[in-house]
């Protein structure tokens, strides 16, 4: 099984955008900057098993959820 995840989504202007990673009691649980691209590598690391969502803010914002087994 792998230990990451990638996020993709669109960004033709290539800017940058925040990433929120939160459990399902809306807690965030991890943040990161995406500087540009149209994709993002989460580590799955120390994550529990389980379902997050994720906020991708920017010009746009998109959201979604991750799942971890």
């Amino acid at each position: 099984m792998s230990s990451t995840a990638t996020i993709s989504f669109d960004n033709p202007q290539q800017q940058g955008f925040n990433l929120g990673l939160y459990d399902l009691q809306g807690h965030e649980v991890r943040s990161y900057s995406v500087t540009n691209g149209e994709r993002f590598t989460v580590d799955k690391g120390d994550l529990q098993a389980g379902v997050y969502i994720f906020k991708l803010s920017g010009p746009t914002s998109y959201y979604g959820r991750l799942v971890i087994q």
